[in-house]
């Protein structure tokens, strides 16, 4: 069965609903009458009865009454409709020390149906708060969180990306978010790091490493279009950075589109 994470699109009663499907735990969660969005067709199917345990359907059906346990939970979705939750891919949750902005901003995320979020700008509190929702301490969406970022002003030497690196793993953050301004030798330190400790790495790709050996190190995702451009513009290296433009404005006129495949390619031989 798969994975679901389920939205009411009425939020009616909501924060109390929350709280109620949050401390859960093994029992079953009975929406009843509700319309459910299917992904594997075009149309909504009416008045369904979904069963959900654990996170996940048990069952879906066109009874009106269905047998359960007397402690299961039963929402009442008449007029309400039932989807997959949605997932953010390149999540902003505030990286400050006041944790209550932060919850407000998961909250937000939660009640307008997107269930799971890839934070893309990590703070020490953000593990925290990852655990809480984990814990259904409070209501939020599945929580994964990079590091704080490496560029070229936190990572001035190989030495220090790589005890970086370590020290983020260490703490538990789920990947690591690279920004701009990274040398090549920092750049390939960090790289080593993370393959030796485990942990992906993602995020914009610095102008001294180029897309192509971002694809070769193994970048997890790139997150902007740094690179992509410039890689198609013959003679680059004889370019100044700060003469290309953000994301190549300044230059993309000169990009030869012939080599598009090529790039193309490399991204999807290299799950990128």
């Amino acid at each position: 069965m798969k994975y679901i994470l389920i939205i009411l699109m009425t939020i009616t009663n909501l924060c109390v609903s929350a709280q109620s499907l949050l401390k859960a735990g093994n029992r079953l969660i009975v929406f009843t009458n509700v319309n459910v969005v299917a992904m594997n067709a075009d149309s909504i199917q009416a008045n369904k009865t979904v069963v959900v345990q654990n996170g996940r359907v048990l069952s879906i059906s066109n009874a009106t009454s269905t047998a359960h346990p007397k402690n299961a939970i039963i929402v009442d979705g008449k007029g309400k409709y039932l989807m997959p939750g949605l997932a953010e891919m390149h999540a902003h949750v505030p990286p400050i020390d006041d944790i209550e902005p932060m919850k407000e901003v998961l909250l937000l995320f939660a009640v307008n149906g997107v269930t799971t979020i890839r934070g893309m700008l990590g703070h020490p509190r953000h593990l925290e708060l990852r655990a809480k929702i984990r814990a259904g301490e409070i209501p939020g969406p599945h929580f994964y969180t990079s590091g704080p970022s490496f560029n070229g002003n936190t990572v001035t030497n190989e030495q220090q990306a790589a005890a970086k690196v370590k020290e983020q793993k260490t703490a538990g953050y789920d990947f690591l978010k690279l920004h701009p301004g990274l040398t090549l030798a920092n750049f390939n330190a960090v790289a080593a790091a993370a393959k030796k400790e485990g942990i992906p790495f993602a995020g914009h790709v610095s102008y001294d490493v180029g897309i192509w050996r971002a694809i070769e190190a193994g970048y997890a995702t790139v997150d902007h279009m740094d690179g992509f451009v410039e890689s198609l513009v013959p003679g680059i290296k004889s370019i100044p950075e700060n003469q290309t433009g953000l994301f190549a404005t300044f230059i993309g006129h000169q990009a030869d589109t012939s080599a598009v495949p090529k790039l193309v390619s490399a991204l999807k031989t290299n799950n990128i």
